[in-house]
């Protein structure tokens, strides 16, 4: 409960936070009674089982509404109701000292206030950076712009007289047209491969079940500004938006990818122990760098190196032959 505490002490008090929470355990206790049911039911001999009685109980699975599960039983039931009590008491409760001294705070909080700002922390160095939302946006699109050997801008298109075409004056409506298609085309992809992969393999249902998604959103870009690229000493409220140096996230987390990237990490994660020149962390180069006889480096130099956009200029293929 103090682990927890402090992990959730500096945003007590936020009811944006407390409301996510809730939202979030509703949708676990969601998942959890719909699994135990499809677990119940794969043990079954009936033909009818797992996702098959999932899709006829919710009819439509590719809306947000959910039909509520059968009930988990009395006791599985009553531990998820505690765990929810104990996590929103934890939240609400949990108190610390601010490290912001009056002024900071008074600060902080008319920033809070004004409409049309855009608040986040920087890239490594943990800095705030305050900016408007168009300039945040604006800083978004020129990184895209300037990378376009690795994001493609896709133009909204429509089914005409049997052909694909271009739609000529698109609206918002067809820009989230598109991407609710988009979005359903990769979920029933990547389905179809699970599918492939449970029957290849010989698996059980339930792992189908398992990896299965539904109800997915697409992938969302965020910047964050790289801070420790500016020159010390320079106002980086005075840089033009181009001088601007960002790091892209892209959060999969609820896309139609995350099982299967999930299920891959799993699989090739212990490969890394195989690679000599890897590294978990800081602490192990540390160490190794002390288990070094000092006869063994002297006269060498040590130095760092930095790979303008790495990951994105991996050979996808190439990676996957080697893997």
């Amino acid at each position: 409960k103090q682990w927890y505490q402090r992990r959730v002490a500096i945003t007590a008090g936020d009811d944006q936070l407390l409301h996510n929470v809730q939202v979030n355990l509703s949708r676990a206790a969601y998942n959890i009674k719909w699994k135990r049911h499809m677990d119940r039911d794969s043990t079954n001999t009936r033909e009818e089982t797992g996702t098959a009685q999932l899709k006829k109980a919710c009819p439509n699975l590719q809306t947000p509404f959910i039909a509520t599960p059968p009930t988990a039983g009395v006791k599985t039931d009553v531990m998820m109701k505690n765990l929810s009590e104990f996590i929103l008491t934890t939240i609400k409760d949990a108190k610390v000292k601010s490290n912001l001294t009056r002024s900071q705070q008074d600060g902080l909080k008319s920033l809070q206030q004004k409409k049309g700002i855009h608040i986040s922390g920087s890239d490594k160095c943990g800095d705030f950076v305050i900016s408007s939302n168009q300039a945040y946006k604006d800083l978004t699109v020129a990184h895209l712009k300037t990378n376009s050997d690795v994001y493609r801008w896709i133009e909204p298109m429509r089914r005409a007289e049997g052909k694909i075409v271009p739609v000529k004056e698109p609206t918002e409506v067809t820009y989230k047209s598109q991407l609710t298609n988009k979005r359903d085309h990769i979920e029933e992809q990547c389905n179809s491969l699970i599918q492939d992969i449970v029957q290849q393999r010989g698996l059980e249902k339930r792992f189908r079940n398992l990896l299965t998604s539904h109800n997915t959103t697409l992938p969302i870009i965020y910047t964050l500004v790289k801070t420790h690229k500016v020159h010390e000493g320079v106002d980086i409220s005075s840089m033009k938006l181009e001088e601007l140096k960002v790091r892209p996230i892209v959060s999969c987390s609820g896309s139609p990818t995350e099982k299967l990237a999930a299920l891959v990490t799993r699989i090739i994660t212990p490969l890394l122990n195989h690679i000599p020149c890897h590294l978990q962390n800081i602490h192990e180069h540390l160490r190794l760098l002390r288990e070094l006889k000092p006869t063994d480096i002297k006269g060498l130099s040590f130095y760092t190196a930095d790979v303008s956009a790495l990951f994105t200029n991996v050979n996808v293929e190439r990676s996957i032959e080697y893997v």
